[in-house]
């Protein structure tokens, strides 16, 4: 059942294009295929997803040769295993999470699984990441599908050709629609298209054929090979070959050569240049005073400063070059991956004197232990391999059995928001009059009582969705957040079911990284993204109530709705029988509000701070002078961004009687203030 379709990522390992990662998408096909491979491309090309990539395609090139077997293994006979986990997320957001507010679940594929040995009814999506600047994609219908129209079999196809095989433009009647579909087309065309040659390395089981001529056309053309050339060409000048041997002396330099480099360091290409030849030679080199004052010049200006290559340099010289760059650069983040002979003792040494840094780049490194992690290392972002393959295993498919002691993470200790709580009012409405004032339903204020935002409810229900398995800062919170109420906006998918909040939740925070400039940066995956069954999975796994405690916060978003059945007039009948009745939901309002618990709040006062965004972080981050900044230009960002979502702050009127449902005062709080 379904209309399947499977998404995979290809790169060229070791001079060799290898399967990475693979997802089952149960229903995927046409416009919503063209929008989820518009989505993962954006993912897999963002800035901020860049170290973590590079360090899992690293890891690639160091696996042994017996990972990629020659010969396909058979159905059922796969090695169940998320090898790369990293890219396995992003590859998981992209076909499952989409900020116009789409949500539908997916689920892991087997480890290098062939293109064609999936549940498909409507062909393959291929990603090709081994340029992360520039990724290629393309469709591909192996075995014919379930369109309008036969495309040709075997061969590399774009997103316009692939969509033309579902639908006639000339009978799509919505207008909104349509222009959806040829911006997604046109946004799809910038993008080049994998070629035949790549396929057939990468599946030599198959027999590819080049596009026909006439689809030629349609697909957009790979003029990227001849930017390719010209950077070949533009790196063999006569100034490259002078500038080669002062770039192999600052390497070792000395005095003579730090007072060049003060010459030098403005020529445009003489900045990239020297990284190359710095990390070309990182095992060899040996730290000098000298050699500190050339990598702050060459790292300086980097967001994410890459020192894991350096292997000769002790943890005591990393920590000098760790020091100086935090000195003068714009260092948020910290690359130690691929690095399994560190210490915890190690990262002690070199994080010792970090201040402001605020991504951790551990992956590859089994050896730190969960607990450092998140006793020592709470107060960073983390990218650990173990953190991102935890989410895809607790709720992912049951054959990953291996993995059933992997490491648990809580960030309880050191999150400034522990948890997320889903508030619906919703209320069941009869519409006879005639004609139907759709735009005053709108306007309509539920009465209803508080439900889960599904339904009609007799009670007070709530769903409080904890996120202590990974690293939340206050700045993380609000971007969260957003996302979370820029997606209810958009959402389209009916009524919001339980799974669809928790994944929607999940989702938001997951591509909240602190990375400034970059909206779908990575971060960590909380469970909630797989809570609820996905194909061949594990039993649903159910939320435990969790009081709030002393100093920590909660964001509350209250969702009010109501549905209506919109019944025919009396006289319309059909065959004799009365036309069905139409059911339909119109959403009034989202709310939201920030909660902590009051210190020393006396028995009849409020027990509850309520804040909305802004002061939620002058409260967390505001206060402290080395992330006031910080504070600030999170401030700006909500300010400019929040007016979109159409949402609300709550405020004051009633919010403290649903906290108080929410969180009853416990047994203990009641002895501490003196009641009976």
């Amino acid at each position: 059942m379904g209309q399947c379709h499977q998404i995979f990522v290809i790169a060229k390992i070791n001079c060799r294009y290898r399967t990475l990662c693979a997802v089952h998408h149960q229903w995927l096909y046409g416009h919503t295929a063209v929008k989820r491979c518009l989505g993962s491309l954006k993912i897999f090309q963002d800035p901020g997803n860049r170290v973590p990539l590079q360090q899992e395609v690293l890891i690639a090139e160091d696996r042994e040769e017996s990972l990629w077997p020659e010969d396909p293994p058979e159905l059922g006979d796969h090695e169940e295993h998320i090898h790369f986990p990293f890219i396995a997320a992003c590859l998981t957001l992209g076909a499952s999470f989409g900020r116009e507010g789409y949500h539908h679940g997916v689920s892991m594929e087997p480890f290098y699984m062939p293109y064609n040995r999936g549940y498909n009814d409507n062909g393959i999506t291929i990603l090709d990441i081994t340029n992360l600047e520039r990724v290629y994609y393309c469709f591909v219908d192996f075995n014919g599908m379930e369109s309008k129209r036969e495309v040709q079999l075997m061969a590399p196809l774009s997103g316009r050709t692939y969509l033309a095989a579902y639908y006639d433009w000339d009978e799509v009647d919505d207008k909104e629609v349509k222009e959806q579909m040829m911006l997604n087309v046109g946004a799809l065309d910038k993008y080049p298209l994998i070629l035949t040659s790549t396929l057939q390395e990468t599946w030599p089981e198959g027999e590819w054929e080049n596009p026909e001529a006439d689809a030629v056309l349609a697909q957009c053309p790979a003029t990227d090979k001849l930017g390719d050339i010209t950077d070949t060409l533009g790196a063999v000048s006569l100034r490259g070959i002078a500038l080669d041997p002062l770039l192999q002396s600052l390497t070792n330099p000395s005095n003579d050569d730090l007072a060049l480099l003060s010459e030098l360091e403005f020529l445009p290409d003489f900045m990239p240049k020297l990284k190359r030849k710095l990390y070309n030679a990182a095992s060899r080199l040996e730290l000098t005073p000298s050699l500190v004052v050339v990598l702050v010049k060459a790292f300086g200006d980097d967001a994410d400063v890459d020192i894991s290559p350096f292997t000769n340099f002790s943890a005591s010289d990393l920590s000098i070059v760790v020091r100086a760059l935090q000195d003068r650069s714009a260092m948020a983040g910290l690359n130690l991956s691929n690095r399994p002979e560190l210490t915890e003792g190690d990262l002690d040494t070199i994080l010792g004197s970090i201040q402001v840094c605020k991504r951790l780049y551990l992956l590859g490194n089994p050896q730190i232990s969960t607990h450092y992690l998140t006793a020592q290392l709470g107060g960073y972002e983390h990218f650990h391999s173990d953190l991102f393959r935890r989410a895809l295993i607790d709720g992912g498919d049951y054959r990953f059995k291996q993995y059933e002691d992997c490491h648990k993470f809580d960030f309880s200790r050191s999150n400034h928001l522990s948890q997320v709580v889903w508030i619906g009012i919703t209320e069941d409405i009869a519409i006879k009059a005639r004609p139907i004032d759709y735009k005053g339903m709108i306007q309509v204020i539920p009465q209803g009582s508080f439900g889960a935002g599904f339904g009609i409810c007799d009670s007070f229900q709530y769903h409080q969705h904890p996120v202590d398995d990974i690293p939340v800062s206050g700045g993380k919170a609000m971007k969260g957040l957003l996302k979370l109420l820029q997606w209810i906006r958009s959402y389209d998918g009916g009524s919001l079911l339980p799974a669809n909040i928790s994944s929607a939740i999940g989702c938001a925070f997951a591509t909240s990284s602190s990375a400034e400039t970059s909206f779908d940066a990575v971060a960590a995956m909380s469970t909630l993204l797989y809570m609820y069954p996905r194909r061949n999975s594990r039993p649903r796994q159910k939320t435990v109530p969790r009081p709030l405690k002393n100093n920590e916060w909660s964001v509350v978003v209250v969702y009010d709705a109501f549905d209506s059945y919109i019944f025919p007039p009396e006289d319309d009948e059909d065959d004799g029988e009365k036309a069905s009745r139409e059911r339909t939901r119109a959403l009034k309002k989202v709310r939201y509000v920030f909660a902590t618990l009051l210190a020393d709040a006396a028995p009849q006062q409020k027990r509850f701070l309520v804040a909305d965004a802004p002061t939620y972080i002058k409260e967390v981050l505001g206060k402290d002078e080395r992330t006031r900044a910080e504070a600030d230009l999170l401030i700006e960002v909500w300010n400019q961004d929040f007016p979109a979502t159409q949402c609300e702050f709550y405020g004051e009127d009633d919010i403290h009687d649903i906290l108080e449902k929410v969180y009853p005062r416990l047994e203990e709080e009641t002895k501490l203030n003196g009641e009976s």
